[in-house]
């Protein structure tokens, strides 16, 4: 079994925000880069971590599309019930994928499903080269995280595959009932 510093090892090249930066991937490298991210998270929610701050800052590529994560000092075990209540400004790359109940105005314990939302809106940008909400006023971003609906992936690039689409709005469902049902066929 690996331990945790096999996991976390920074052995990647660069992380995922430069990559998006640089948008010379193909969608067949940007899905084995989603599956990579996915299969990491898998491992680390196997090892019963919430992440709490998934974005491309924090995970890495390496040229064989290995994705690792680079922090995880705000991971907290999954039988840990709390919220994070953010102080102060919070800095974008790190608001344009935080899940809603991370912003500790909903009434709802941060769960694994809150690292799926921050994934999704973290490929959303490696797919569409945006994120799912983009404002600049902090409070206006937290509202749109709680309480509105993205529009789909292919609605901004109609090359993307609807089902890809599909597949990131299931992530970025604020609606646990709805995530949840769609967990096992995300791993």
């Amino acid at each position: 079994s690996r331990g945790l510093g096999d996991v976390y090892k920074r052995q990647a090249q660069q992380s995922l925000a430069h990559c998006i930066e640089d948008n010379n991937y193909s969608v067949s490298e940007k899905l084995t880069i989603a599956i990579n991210a996915t299969q990491l998270i898998n491992k680390l929610h196997a090892q019963q971590l919430i992440i709490n701050s998934i974005n491309g800052e924090q995970l890495f590529i390496d040229k064989a599309f290995k994705v690792e994560i680079l922090d995880i000092s705000l991971a907290s075990k999954v039988s840990t019930i709390h919220k994070k209540i953010p102080h102060g400004n919070i800095e974008n790359h790190w608001l344009n994928t935080m899940s809603p109940e991370i912003s500790g105005r909903m009434n709802r314990p941060v769960e694994k499903q809150a690292d799926l939302y921050s994934l999704g809106a973290t490929l959303f940008k490696l797919f569409v080269g945006r994120y799912p909400f983009e404002y600049s006023d902090q409070m206006e971003m937290m509202h749109a995280h709680i309480a509105k609906t993205p529009q789909l992936a292919h609605h901004y690039d109609a090359q993307l595959p609807e089902q890809l689409s599909y597949i990131l709005a299931k992530l970025l469902a604020v609606s646990y009932t709805h995530l949840r049902a769609h967990e096992t066929s995300l791993h």
